[in-house]
């Protein structure tokens, strides 16, 4: 499942319908499912995940802020911004300066 997110991580209009489609599921199994394991919604588990990518791709040092939310999926800069800040208790910027 995760690796089906991280393959489709710059397409910013993946649905959940498209992933339970290429795994084989019927969208509702596939809620269930991630709901059952995570706990979290599947939109809330996507964004979870596209969250992990940024972390790391901030780690590495070689992408703007702007370009890395791009690459993950992000359309919306303050959305982006709000989501990281929510999960790190940091900015984006505060936390590549680490």
């Amino acid at each position: 499942m995760v690796d089906n997110i991280h393959k489709n991580m710059t397409n910013s209009q993946l649905t959940a319908k498209e992933i339970s489609f290429t795994l084989g599921m019927s969208h509702s199994n596939f809620y269930r499912r991630i709901k059952h394991m995570t706990g979290l919604s599947l939109n809330e588990f996507v964004r979870h995940v596209q969250l992990q990518n940024a972390e790391r791709l901030l780690t590495g040092g070689k992408l703007s802020v702007s370009e890395l939310m791009v690459e993950v999926g992000f359309t919306n800069y303050s959305y982006f911004w709000n989501c990281f800040k929510k999960q790190y208790k940091t900015t984006p910027k505060n936390y590549a300066k680490k």
